[in-house]
């Protein structure tokens, strides 16, 4: 007969030794406590009634429901601590003072205390002890313990707050794509607790998933073709979540359909989803678990979900990354101006005239700006850049430029984006165009003649037009 002080495991197994010694030596609180049977099968929780020496006198089957098998009566309420690795939330160790199946039998009564349970199947589960003594004429005769499944509601909760960290990283990245790789692995894994975590990119030309950035296994180098049998290609291919709960099921049925014979080497689960921005594909993000799980559907739309915001995240860095580059192109053309050029963006105030903002220029052009505005910046032309000129108006010469831009933008009166990469655009093509042009080319053929010419002059001409050509 298992008691407090020594409880041993194999109790939990040995169900119809345990019944048939309860049944030979009953003891006297019992009879109250058999008073609560016709209840128990009538309540949405789950209750277990308990003796006053921890051994389980009655429950009913939504216990049995929630631990994920039989539990035989008469099994001491320790052991149930044992079996089912009963923990906090947060996955701490309980001591058994503080076990809350226990506590009615000291008398205490326990509301709402929240603990985690691991099943015979390794799924967690998070419960709701809510427990109370049984007292009957003043003698402690038992407890009773309700018992409710939290694990919804708990998983919501930490979903709800890891895509919000996640949210806050990705907004903290800064436009920066390789961060924003990063954060998404990185965070999903800890989420997780995956094994692999792959997030793939979708190469249009080849029509391949290729790697962006992954943990353990990795996809093969030459990327993923969308009409291979892999999961992220399926994920991709149907723009629907993929999944796969047993590797090994897999293994061996490939393996039996073969030779007849069975097991497997891999074990393990996998779930992908695709990445979507305004109905285009992107790629897929994608983890894998190291034992077989049956994915929920609260599990795969909390996937979806931190594939829009991710998706969402890699399309915005991406094109930040592609204007970049192309407005450093423009500067780098630019700058090869033989002319001085400034690029200003139009700043539309309510009520007031217009602001103008210097959104590029070549080094040729900070010779032209005002004295007295380049004197307000320490850098003078990375600082020039981005400055709003009404802002730093003060001198004369900044004055006149201010007029001559509003005579220059008078006739506008609507906001058009973009307008002064336009312009500089079409600034840069007419000089090109003029530079061509039959009338300059004399010009221009004579000057290199006479560059040709003169000594060690030529060859440094000769080494800048072969690298600029």
């Amino acid at each position: 007969m298992a008691t407090p002080d020594s409880p041993h495991p194999e109790s939990l197994l040995t169900s119809h030794e345990l019944a048939s010694e309860q049944d030979d030596d009953r003891r006297p609180g019992t009879s109250h406590l058999a008073t609560m049977n016709l209840l128990l099968e009538h309540l949405s929780d789950g209750v277990i009634l308990v003796e006053e020496d921890g051994r389980i006198a009655d429950l009913n089957d939504v216990v049995e429901q929630i631990f994920g098998e039989p539990i035989p009566v008469g099994a001491h309420i320790v052991l149930l601590a044992q079996r089912y690795a009963i923990a906090s939330t947060d996955g701490a160790p309980l001591p058994l003072d503080r076990l809350p199946l226990l506590r009615p039998l000291t008398g205490e009564t326990v509301r709402d205390a929240e603990i985690g349970i691991v099943r015979p199947d390794g799924k967690r589960r998070y419960l709701s002890i809510t427990a109370s003594p049984v007292v009957v004429r003043g003698e402690l005769q038992g407890g009773i313990i309700i018992v409710s499944d939290i694990t919804a509601r708990v998983r919501r909760e930490r979903e709800a707050a890891a895509f919000r960290t996640l949210s806050q990283q990705l907004a903290g990245s800064e436009l920066d794509l390789d961060a924003v790789y990063g954060t998404v692995v990185t965070r999903l894994a800890e989420i997780t607790g995956a094994r692999a975590v792959r997030l793939t990119r979708l190469e249009p030309s080849t029509k391949r998933l290729r790697l962006a950035r992954g943990t353990g296994m990795a996809l093969a180098s030459n990327g993923t073709d969308l009409q291979s049998v892999e999961i992220e290609a399926v994920a991709a291919r149907t723009r629907l979540p993929a999944v796969v709960p047993d590797f090994g099921a897999i293994e061996d049925s490939n393996a039996s359909g073969n030779d007849g014979s069975s097991g497997s080497s891999a074990s393990g689960s996998a779930i992908a989803v695709p990445l979507i921005v305004r109905s285009e594909l992107i790629g897929t993000l994608s983890y894998e678990l190291a034992s077989p799980h049956t994915f929920d559907d609260g599990e795969i739309a909390f996937l979806d979900m931190i594939a829009a915001q991710s998706a969402m995240a890699i399309n915005n860095a991406t094109l930040f990354r592609q204007r970049t580059r192309e407005r450093s192109l423009l500067a780098n053309i630019i700058d090869r101006l033989p002319a001085g050029l400034i690029v200003f963006e139009v700043i539309p105030v309510a009520g007031r005239r217009a602001d103008y903002r210097v959104s590029m220029l070549n080094a040729l052009a900070v010779d032209y700006l005002p004295a007295a505005l380049l004197a307000r910046v320490a850098d003078r032309r990375g600082g020039i850049v981005g400055a709003r000129l009404r802002r730093l108006s003060g001198d004369g010469d900044t004055a006149r430029l201010l007029r001559w831009l509003d005579d220059l933008f008078a006739g506008l009166s609507f906001d058009v984006p973009g307008l002064g990469l336009i312009m500089a655009v079409l600034l840069i093509t007419g000089v090109g165009f003029v530079a061509k042009s039959f009338l300059v080319r004399p010009f221009v053929i004579i000057t290199e003649r006479v560059l040709h010419r003169t000594p060690l002059v030529s060859i440094i001409y000769s080494s800048l037009k072969d690298l600029l050509d």
